[in-house]
């Protein structure tokens, strides 16, 4: 259930990271809280992802091709089915294949799809990281720690100045890896009360805010949330979080049921708010916080609701 909860949570703060940029300079301390406050979501659906695969009892290559075309051609449906979108509302056709590439490097009518290519790199590297995490697990998690040691000293700072998002993989390989030794951790503490687990990763979690919060404030220059992704204290408070959420329980079969579905339908969340952000935002430009907070929430639920119609109709199913 815990999973479910922060993939969910996870794709709210992408939707407040897009919505809460259109009010950051109007919008005060509030908007600048939640803007800054709701950059886990993208780091946090990599940890999560590696998280799972490192979960597995076994993996192969056959799985690694299949979810990588799997997405490639869910992504490609998308492009598509934005491309009719935008033809029926001004008469100009897309062409579907260079959109679908423009989405490596955060462009064409689906600039979102960059973490899609990048979560695809990363499956098909997540085999020999899958068997290297199984056969040496404490070596690989001793590495991962130094990998992201690495990271929060600055490494790979070049490689964030240069390269397109997409291929961020230092960046986004570290978390993916981290989070495919948090069962080997889990054993390590497996000694250790529930409790007091809690009660460690939420001392953690809550400092790494506060000093999060701090260096926000006082940069002397701005920085973008994803400038200080890898930094000690971000992924400190972002891992904490994650463990956290992790130990949420309950026994409610309906509930659990719901939050399963809610989180299934995230992809489509995700893959379709951006297009359609753009062109509401185009119409009624957002000025004010409260308005943002509004558009958060019915772009969520909207597209949840579209997500569950799209499962009745045969020819968007395969969308979900």
């Amino acid at each position: 259930m815990g999973i479910d909860v922060f993939r969910i949570l996870c794709c709210i703060g992408v939707l407040c990271y897009h919505i809460m940029d259109d009010v950051l300079n109007s919008g005060g301390v509030l908007a600048k809280g939640i803007y800054f406050a709701a950059s886990f979501g993208v780091p946090g659906f990599f940890l999560m992802a590696g998280y799972l695969l490192g979960g597995k009892d076994r993996l192969d290559m056959d799985y690694c091709e299949n979810k990588v075309c799997y997405l490639m051609k869910k992504l490609f449906a998308w492009v598509a089915l934005w491309s009719i979108v935008h033809y029926m509302r001004t008469g100009a056709m897309y062409d579907l294949w260079e959109n679908f590439m423009s989405g490596v490097s955060s462009g064409g009518i689906l600039p979102v799809a960059w973490f899609l290519f990048t979560y695809c790199f990363l499956i098909i590297l997540g085999y020999p990281f899958f068997r290297a995490s199984k056969k040496y697990p404490r070596c690989f998690l001793g590495i991962a720690v130094i990998w992201m040691s690495a990271l929060a000293m600055g490494a790979g700072g070049k490689l964030v100045n240069t390269k397109t998002q997409s291929l961020w993989l230092h960046l986004y390989g570290g978390y993916f890896c981290l989070g495919c030794t948090l069962h080997e951790l889990k054993k390590v503490l497996g000694r250790i009360r529930v409790k007091i687990q809690v009660m460690a990763a939420g001392i953690i979690h809550i400092g790494c805010l506060c000093i999060y919060a701090i260096e926000v404030k006082y940069a002397t220059q701005y920085m973008a949330p994803h400038r200080y992704y890898g930094k000690w204290f971000y992924s400190g408070w972002m891992i904490a979080l994650f463990w956290l959420v992790l130990q949420i329980r309950t026994d409610n079969k309906k509930l659990q049921d719901i939050l399963s579905r809610v989180a299934s339908n995230t992809f489509v969340v995700y893959l379709g708010h951006l297009p359609a952000l753009v062109f509401v935002t185009s119409i009624y430009p957002i000025k004010m916080t409260w308005i943002a907070v509004g558009f958060i929430f019915t772009f969520f639920v909207g597209f949840e609701v579209l997500a569950e119609l799209f499962r009745k109709i045969p020819l968007l199913r395969k969308l979900v």
